[in-house]
């Protein structure tokens, strides 16, 4: 099928939206968000009925978004339209988005405030994994700026994972 592009407002609000394809062709849609959201209890990239479930969700003109709560993002590739602009935030445990970025059009930042992960590409000027929490990365993983921050933070790369970054420890001693 054809692929969408949907732009959202400066106003409108889906954080507990769900965003679902269907499409068993490997068409991947595109919803451009207009203003930060905390999705918390959302489902984004929700593959029913066999179909792949993968969208993109651009962060658009530097806009940021957190993934919180119940929310599944498994189908969900986080994209930017300007390099290095938008953040996005891992602040509920368990989440794993399928990809972040593009390589020539990575995020600002990702921060992982909770253990999560991302399963094919990670793409962002910088990646933080805080104390304490545990990310597992596939696919290709480019920053330029990847610190674990703090004791106890980790990163694992999931089995075939291309990894062109330096990983760095913001603490002597911490991070594994």
């Amino acid at each position: 099928g054809n692929a969408t592009k949907v732009t959202l407002g400066n106003a409108t609000d889906v954080t507990v939206a769900t965003f679902r394809n269907t499409n068993t062709t490997g068409t991947v849609h595109t919803v451009v968000l207009g203003k930060d959201q905390d999705f918390n209890g959302a489902k984004l990239g929700d593959g029913a009925a066999g179909g792949n479930g993968l969208i993109n969700f651009q962060l658009a003109n530097a806009i940021n978004a957190t993934l919180d709560g119940a929310t599944t993002a498994n189908g969900a590739n986080f994209t930017t339209d300007v390099p290095n602009t938008g953040e996005l935030e891992f602040k509920g445990a368990g989440i794993t988005a399928n990809s972040v970025g593009v390589d020539g059009k990575g995020l600002a930042k990702v921060t992982f405030t909770q253990s999560g992960g991302i399963a094919n590409g990670t793409f962002a000027k910088e990646v933080n994994v805080i104390a304490g929490m545990t990310t597992t990365l596939g696919g290709r993983v480019k920053s330029d700026d990847f610190k674990l921050a703090g004791a106890l933070s980790k990163v694992v790369f999931s089995d075939g994972a291309i990894v062109d970054s330096v990983v760095k420890a913001t603490t002597a001693n911490e991070g594994l």
